[in-house]
């Protein structure tokens, strides 16, 4: 079986469990490891602020409450449900975006352009942020953590070792609508990106172009901590 293959499995099935953990009066589980030891004490879990969040936080995930956990298996001790993995943190105070974190999973798969938009603005708000369809610029600082303005093919096996290490629904090897609106003979488009592998790496492109707001691409928001 391909690592890719298998990663996608144990992804899923990590995701799921998290899922079930959540909704279960009991469930045991420790800090690091899902199956053994108990559910963490309330007193026990790793939590923060959104405004103290640190460079070196970056794979915490947002609960549903507002607040900052080491892990998923973190927020369940506090019996908080999971929205979002942080993958990129402002190294400077003076940047206007505190944090991106991007949606624990696909919010509509293969929608238009307005659905998916729809979709995203009736997400339940997180208090001092924003639900939002990710800019190309932001694709690049979720994926990579930085922004330089890529283009074409571009190899990504952090942000995919990161995805694993959430528990997260990962990414789809599909197109991901962009917020970025561009005029090609007189119609209006949307930029696009994609996700695919080669072999064991996971190659994020940024050439795939714009695309006609009634085609139909995954939509994956992106909460976004305004400072």
């Amino acid at each position: 079986m391909k690592r890719t293959r298998r990663f996608q499995w144990m992804a899923t099935l990590m995701m799921g469990f998290a899922t079930a953990c959540v909704t279960m009066t009991s469930c045991t589980t420790n800090d690091d490891n899902p199956v053994d030891g108990d559910v963490p004490s309330v007193g026990q879990v790793t939590v923060k602020e959104l405004k103290e969040l640190k460079s070196s936080d970056v794979g915490w995930v947002i609960g549903a409450d507002g607040k900052a956990y080491s892990s998923v298996w973190q927020a369940m001790g506090n019996h908080v449900e999971t929205v979002a993995a942080i993958t990129y943190i402002a190294v400077t105070p003076d940047e206007v975006v505190h944090f991106l974190a991007i949606a624990q999973r696909e919010e509509k798969y293969t929608e238009t352009w307005e659905e998916g938009k729809a979709a995203i603005a009736a997400m339940a708000p997180i208090a001092g942020c924003e639900w939002r369809m990710p800019s190309m610029k932001d694709w690049e600082m979720i994926v990579f953590g930085n922004y330089v303005e890529r283009t074409g093919r571009v190899v990504c096996n952090d942000f995919w070792s990161l995805q694993i290490g959430t528990g997260f629904e990962v990414f789809h090897e599909n197109y991901y609508w962009s917020s970025d609106e561009v005029v090609e003979k007189g119609q209006k488009k949307f930029r696009v990106m994609t996700f695919r592998f080669e072999g064991e790496d996971m190659i994020a492109d940024f050439g795939m172009g714009s695309h006609y707001p009634n085609q139909k691409h995954i939509v994956r928001a992106v909460l976004a901590h305004i400072m």
